[in-house]
């Protein structure tokens, strides 16, 4: 499984990146096909504006040349014509006398001038313009007196549209293998036009004067602005692209493509791998996410390696048996060792058999009857059966069984424990009972004995005892007979509670009374005040006060057992320290002795108020 699927992950990663540099190549060229639109676009409108602009500035020059022309005609009509030598070169205008005009004149020194009138100085000053090459014009009209003025197709349209009101014209037109800019605005009658054409009034229009203007430099530099133009489009689309590339490359391509290694390592199982994120744009952002994934992917996969981990161990340490049965066929479908262990038999083994199969023979049928009474019921129970082993021998079993669901299928989840140290723990417990219900008829028997045969010796003593009183005049016989009786009738009260105390079935029973214990160790004392002064100790009862606690009467063998054995370890002349101490709830009772038998010079005694004897109040 794990190899399937580090090649899918490699074939994914080829994939990816070709179709990560074909998106960056549509991406591209989409953005490349836009720029060159629109820088086309304008290149077209610059292109265009360029043209007019330089159209508009050749349309001018034509205006101001034909106003020219116009103010030397009117100039030249206004004093009735200009009259000029006639000498070499110099004719006369044949068509003035057509209109009633003599065009010649002879002065007093026998000198011949001739008439130069509007029309014919204007066609002289278009032959002089024509043959500088700067521009030509021509003088025309629909009512024709010098047949060379007559209009071409377009100004024979252009006089008729400036009978209609038009003020000018002009169209691009190619004239002797050269373009040329034709423009022609009409000659309106002056006063001084009325002299040769007498059937005009002033301000009809008499006809028109076309002004052309070479345009071969006009359209070099339309073509020359345009070839710059269209250098300077290209190398602006290029840089432009290159820009953008650049661009795309760090803030898109370079992002993208760390997020793709990131996404194929991390996909690949490095999740430890980190994105760089420089940007917190859309693509940082996402980077960000992917990083975010990782780590809290890293963090589940460590959780559920810990948990498999924890469950493996659980599954293979368990000291109970773990075992997973089909609920529809009741397989064995897993378990751990200890089951395997517990039935004699391996895992293979197992799953070839149905879990009523290793019980006895004579028990499968129950148990195959409760196991579909489980599986209908759905609910888990405990029940014990005998596991027949490969060996032939048995072991007797306790199930504990639920349901587990498992990539949705159903199964039995048994916990199965071996009884056999617990039948045999049942087998000693059994026994133990039976020697406990022999000690207690013993301890009965050893209580009538305490209750009869000792009691009846100390009533004996005391009835001597109390004659002996009666008839003693002595004072220290009398206190030593006191004292015998005493002591007598504390040995009878102690056998009665010793009787008492062995029949007790719990220590709930014992009884207890409220009581000075530092009351009852002085009187302890007293008892031991012989054997004191024999062995010269001085007791030092530092204890003041009065101490209650609920006690039961044995407390004061407990305090004689403890002055006793300080008597008999403490050296001659030493001294014994008996004292109190109040801890908050309870009493503690310290005897304190000097004796031998330990590393440090004291020894102290304790009996704690928390003892069963005694309790503070």
């Amino acid at each position: 499984m794990g190899k399937y699927s580090r090649n899918s992950g490699k074939h994914t990663t080829k994939t990816t990146t070709t179709l990560f540099n074909r998106m960056t190549v549509k991406f591209m060229i989409t953005v490349g096909l836009v720029v060159a639109i629109l820088i086309a676009s304008l290149f077209l409108f610059i292109s265009d504006r360029t043209q007019d602009h330089i159209i508009s500035e050749v349309h001018k020059q034509a205006e101001i040349a034909f106003e020219q022309i116009v103010i030397a005609r009117n100039l030249n009509a206004d004093y009735g014509g200009v009259y000029v030598e006639k000498t070499a070169g110099v004719v006369s205008d044949p068509y003035l006398e057509k209109i009633g005009m003599e065009p010649d004149i002879i002065t007093v020194d026998n000198r011949t001038y001739t008439l130069k009138n509007p029309a014919l100085m204007t066609r002289e000053l278009s032959s002089i313009a024509k043959e500088g090459e700067v521009l030509e014009f021509h003088i025309t009209s629909l009512n024709l007196v010098n047949p060379s003025n007559r209009p071409d197709v377009f100004e024979k349209e252009s006089l008729v549209l400036f009978d209609n009101g038009i003020t000018e014209t002009n169209q691009m037109v190619l004239r002797n293998g050269s373009r040329s800019y034709q423009y022609m605005a009409p000659l309106y009658v002056v006063e001084g036009c009325l002299k040769c054409h007498k059937n005009y009034e002033i301000g009809d229009v008499r006809g028109g004067i076309s002004v052309f203007l070479p345009m071969d430099n006009a359209y070099s530099a339309i073509q020359s602005t345009k070839r710059n133009l269209l250098a300077c489009a290209v190398v602006l689309i290029i840089g432009i692209e290159g820009l953008l590339f650049f661009l795309i490359n760090g803030m898109i391509t370079k992002p993208i493509d760390n997020l793709r290694v990131g996404a194929r390592k991390i996909g690949e199982g490095d999740l430890e791998y980190r994105i760089p994120v420089r940007s917190d744009d859309e693509i940082g952002v996402l980077s960000t996410a992917f990083n975010t994934m990782a780590s809290e992917l890293a963090k589940t996969m460590h959780d559920v390696k810990e948990s498999e981990a924890k469950w493996h161990t659980v599954f293979t340490e368990s000291l109970e048996g773990i075992t997973l049965i089909d609920s529809e066929t009741g397989y064995i479908f897993d378990c751990n060792p200890e089951f395997e262990h517990q039935t004699g038999r391996k895992l293979d083994v197992l799953k070839r058999m149905k879990i009523w199969e290793m019980v006895l023979p004579e028990k499968a049928d129950t148990m195959k009857a409760k196991y579909y009474e489980i599986v209908k019921n759905g609910v888990g129970r405990l029940c014990e059966f005998e596991f027949q082993r490969p060996d032939d021998g048995t072991i007797p079993m306790e199930f504990i069984s639920s349901f587990v669901t498992i990539q949705e299928k159903r199964y039995i989840l048994c916990l199965t424990r071996d009884l056999t140290e617990r039948k045999r723990a049942e087998e000693k417990l059994k026994l133990y009972t039976e020697k406990l219900k022999r000690s207690n008829e013993l301890k009965e028997l050893f209580t009538d004995i305490l209750s009869h045969d000792l009691l009846n010796p100390a009533s004996i003593v005391k009835g001597f005892t109390e004659v002996l009183i009666e008839g003693e005049k002595d004072e220290n016989k009398l206190y030593s007979l006191q004292k015998i009786e005493h002591n007598n009738e504390k040995l009878i009260n102690l056998i009665e509670f010793a009787a008492r105390f062995a029949r007790l079935e719990s220590i709930e029973e014992l009884e207890f009374e409220k009581k000075d214990i530092g009351a009852i160790f002085k009187e302890v004392v007293e008892n031991f005040r012989l054997d004191l002064n024999k062995k010269q100790i001085m007791l030092d009862f530092t204890a003041k006060g009065i101490y209650f606690a609920n006690v039961n009467p044995i407390i004061e063998e407990v305090f004689a057992n403890l002055l006793s054995n300080a008597i008999k370890y403490n050296p001659k002349g030493s001294r014994i320290i008996v004292d109190i101490l109040d801890l908050d709830d309870k009493w503690k009772v310290t005897v304190t002795d000097f004796g031998g038998g330990f590393a440090v010079k004291t020894k102290q005694s304790s009996l704690s108020g928390s003892n069963v004897l005694a309790n503070a109040v």
